[in-house]
């Protein structure tokens, strides 16, 4: 399976989300998610 963001293999799948990511891909997604949480 590939990262969704860059090609590489991906190491996460979330299905609910219908994506896939590598580790440094992953890690600034989940940023991005709880970012966005804390400012709602």
């Amino acid at each position: 399976m590939k990262c969704t963001r860059c090609g590489d293999r991906a190491t996460v799948e979330l299905r609910r989300h219908n994506a896939a990511f590598c580790v440094a891909d992953f890690l600034a997604f989940f940023r991005r998610q709880v970012s966005t949480a804390i400012g709602k």
